[in-house]
């Protein structure tokens, strides 16, 4: 039963934190949105970090 329980709330802060993701608020340099997800609080990717200044 144990086991059954941990696995239960492994399963439930694993879709917490996919469900945390969003999409990256970054734009390329070809001027289109980035399609990268991030669970930064600022909202932006590893690679549009810079943009949230």
């Amino acid at each position: 039963m144990k086991k059954a329980i941990i696995a239960l709330c492994a399963s439930l802060v694993a879709a917490a934190a996919i469900a945390a993701a969003v999409q990256c608020k970054g734009v390329t340099q070809k001027g289109a949105r980035c399609k990268n997800t991030t669970n930064n609080a600022s909202g932006y990717c590893y690679l549009h970090e810079g943009q949230s200044k």
